[in-house]
């Protein structure tokens, strides 16, 4: 019988996505680097890890009803490196939608990934007076209520605008001046805001600038996801399976010489040898908001093959819809979903799927 792999349902996927994206026109169209984003950040140690530290936290606040911050020094940083490895890969953790296994591509872009990448602006985005108090004057109580009912409406304002926009709510002393008024408005400004480069809008993350190719990011996944399947590492059956190196395997195939042949097992092991380590470096370069980059990252953790193995399992299981159901289900996903709470840690209910 021949094994599934979770790789191989992407051209589908894609293809299906592709069909409502033409019909449906929802948002911001993905690019292949915010696919891959999210498989790598699937199969990340760091970001697993983190996933199993922050269960623990829950049940011990939901056992001793203590707060986030008192179960997170109790519970610790697991396998992370340090309190700043665990800092960063929460960050992404909480950004991105926590349990991404659960979720397919569709609904976890359209309802938690696009926003981070994204630039988006208040509905007024004008510069809004919470209040103006003259030299040498007192409010009245009723004028304070005022105030702080203006604050309260623009705050609701702000946090009822879906991927957060950038505002800066600053008291502004007026000097004897406009000109040393707003000179202090643009030294505050040059210290705390980084405004991007005119007419390239970023969100909260970026896709970085990178000379890696799709293909090899795609061959370092192939390549991990077959290893996951394997006691101990057999580097030519990786890539002869993968077929990630098609001129290095006809040679090794079809060579009569035998030091060429042996010239090419090297390289095909060398070659395997380094997919795998760029394809760990990849997922924990993910796991800290940075993609695609295959640099060695200051912080991670190398995998744990068996633990691998069952998230691939997993996400066989999680993902596993039929072919014909695909297009009604992202009609579903790419339909208006604003009433959809984002607290809910995304554990939806996927109505099409089995």
């Amino acid at each position: 019988m021949t094994r599934l792999f979770y790789s191989d349902r992407f051209p589908k996927y894609a293809e299906a996505f592709e069909w409502a994206w033409e019909r449906f026109q929802k948002g911001e169209k993905p690019t292949w680097h915010h696919w891959w984003f999210q498989r790598y950040l699937q199969i990340s140690p760091s970001y697993y890890e983190y996933t199993l530290i922050n269960a623990k936290r829950k049940h011990f606040q939901m056992k001793t009803g203590c707060s986030f911050e008192e179960a997170e020094l109790e519970i610790g940083i697991g396998r992370l490196k340090s309190r700043e490895h665990y800092n960063q890969i929460k960050k992404i953790y909480f950004s991105f939608g926590g349990d991404i296994w659960k979720i397919n591509f569709a609904m976890w872009w359209y309802i938690r990934a696009r926003y981070q990448f994204s630039v988006h602006v208040l509905k007024n985005p004008e510069i809004k007076e919470i209040f103006y108090l003259p030299a040498n004057k007192l409010p009245s109580t009723k004028e304070l209520d005022v105030y702080r009912n203006n604050f309260y409406d623009y705050e609701n304002e702000i946090v009822g605008t879906r991927g957060y926009p950038s505002v800066a709510l600053i008291g502004i002393p007026i000097k004897e001046s406009k000109k040393k008024t707003m000179r202090m408005i643009e030294r505050y400004l040059d210290d705390h805001v980084n405004f991007s480069k005119p007419g390239i809008p970023i969100g909260n993350y970026s896709i970085q600038k990178s000379k890696l190719r799709e293909k090899t990011i795609e061959d370092c996944f192939k390549v991990i996801e077959l290893r996951s399947y394997q006691n101990e590492p057999n580097l030519l059956y990786l890539a002869l399976e993968t077929n990630c190196l098609p001129g290095t395997i006809a040679g090794y195939k079809n060579s009569i010489d035998p030091a060429h042949q042996l010239q090419c097992l090297n390289s095909l092991r060398a070659a395997t040898s380094r997919q795998l380590k760029h394809a760990l470096y990849i997922a924990e370069n993910a796991a800290l908001g940075i993609f695609p980059s295959n640099k060695k990252p200051e912080h991670f953790i190398d995998f744990d093959f068996d633990r691998l193995n069952k998230i691939y399992k997993k996400l066989l299981r999680e993902n596993n819809f039929n072919n014909h159901i695909k297009e009604e289900w992202l009609k579903v996903s790419m339909t208006d979903i604003s009433d959809l709470e984002e607290n809910q840690d995304l554990h939806l209910t996927m109505r099409f799927l089995d």
